[in-house]
């Protein structure tokens, strides 16, 4: 219950815009390629950031994990989910619940990660931090290979 109670105002307001946003994100729509790259590369910053706090390695095991699954899911998942219409340039998403799922999973990971490290400090143990570089990885990487997928199919038009 201290976490809860010691949980600057800011967050709540700042879920409750993240869960609107992965209710949006999860939603079949037309974006440009510029409006699809933001947010992986938004999430990739700050998930390598949160990261490096703690140990250089993990930032490595992040990145490594987010590419490996990342590419993985343009094979055999994301290719089948976006269209690039040749005509306007426009990219279109099919509805897909998991990068809504996604990006509130990288929320609770960062919380999880700053309140643990309020609570314990430094001693938090390293096999935790391995775990939750590989879920920050897991729940980037829909997001990530949708724009992988994208880039290259506008780039074959």
């Amino acid at each position: 219950m201290n976490v809860i109670a010691g949980t600057p105002l800011w967050v709540y307001p700042l879920f409750a815009v993240l869960l609107a946003f992965s209710i949006w994100q999860s939603q079949g729509r037309t974006v440009n390629m510029i409006q699809l790259a933001i947010l992986p590369l938004l999430f990739l910053i700050t998930s390598t950031a949160r990261l490096a706090q703690v140990d250089q390695i993990l930032s490595l095991l992040y990145l490594c994990t987010l590419l490996f699954i990342s590419c993985l899911l343009v094979y055999f998942r994301s290719r089948k989910r976006v269209h690039v219409s040749a005509t306007l340039g426009k990219i279109e998403l099919s509805k897909d619940w998991i990068r809504g799922a996604g990006i509130m999973l990288i929320f609770f990971c960062q919380y999880y990660l700053a309140a643990r490290q309020a609570i314990l400090g430094e001693g938090i143990p390293l096999g935790e931090h391995s775990i939750l570089a590989v879920i920050l990885a897991l729940s980037t990487s829909p997001l990530l290979s949708t724009a992988i997928a994208a880039w290259g199919l506008k780039r074959s038009l």
